[in-house]
């Protein structure tokens, strides 16, 4: 991610996007945009408690309601560019944040409206070790599923990234012991050689 504006440090972002599931909500800082409600690709579920809600659901083949798309793709619910049915958004909406791409270095494949949206943030921040171990660990668990798909992977991030956490500690201090620099720097020398 090559782009401007900061998505904050790495631990930071991390411990407030898991609290999002306790409560419900998550507030990105959007300033404006509004990539995901024009993404014709993202979908947004209801839950069975919402549908009521929004008699103009449609449901897909799949047993699940959605929130319809216009001919263009973006949200029926998108009008001027801003959301019109903004205090009362489904929990899909309320719970997105693309910054997740950014945490685990990762685009969306086929979003060619959400990808630039995504590509305007930088890396996460790393300025202490705390930051750099969270970001590791949360990208570990989630390569164990990135080849299923990207929900998938966040899913297992967000269950898993501690046990990954206490690895990268780990690994993190053996490297300052003398036997650890020793097989980084044959490592390295092997590497250098090939």
């Amino acid at each position: 991610m090559k782009g401007t504006k900061s998505p904050g440090s790495a631990s930071t972002f991390w411990r407030k996007y898991l609290r999002g599931f306790e409560s419900g909500e998550r507030n990105p800082p959007c300033d404006g945009c509004t990539a995901c409600c024009r993404e014709p690709k993202l979908l947004v579920c209801l839950d069975d408690d919402e549908v009521s809600s929004f008699p103009e659901a449609v449901q897909h083949a799949d047993g699940k309601w959605y929130l319809p798309k216009k001919e263009d793709g973006s949200c029926v619910h998108l009008i001027d560019d801003a959301c019109s049915i903004y205090g009362k958004r489904p929990s899909g909406c309320r719970m997105y944040d693309c910054r997740v791409f950014v945490m685990l270095h990762s685009l969306p494949s086929g979003h060619e409206v959400l990808t630039p949206a995504i590509l305007n943030w930088s890396e996460m921040r790393t300025p202490t070790t705390e930051d750099v171990d969270v970001l590791d660990a949360v990208r570990q668990s989630a390569r164990r599923e990135s080849s299923v798909n990207f929900g998938d992977a966040v899913c297992n991030a967000v269950l898993t990234w501690e046990d990954h956490l206490e690895d990268t500690r780990s690994h993190r201090c053996f490297a300052r012991t003398s036997l650890g620099k020793q097989l980084i720097a044959g490592v390295a020398k092997e590497n250098a050689g090939a």
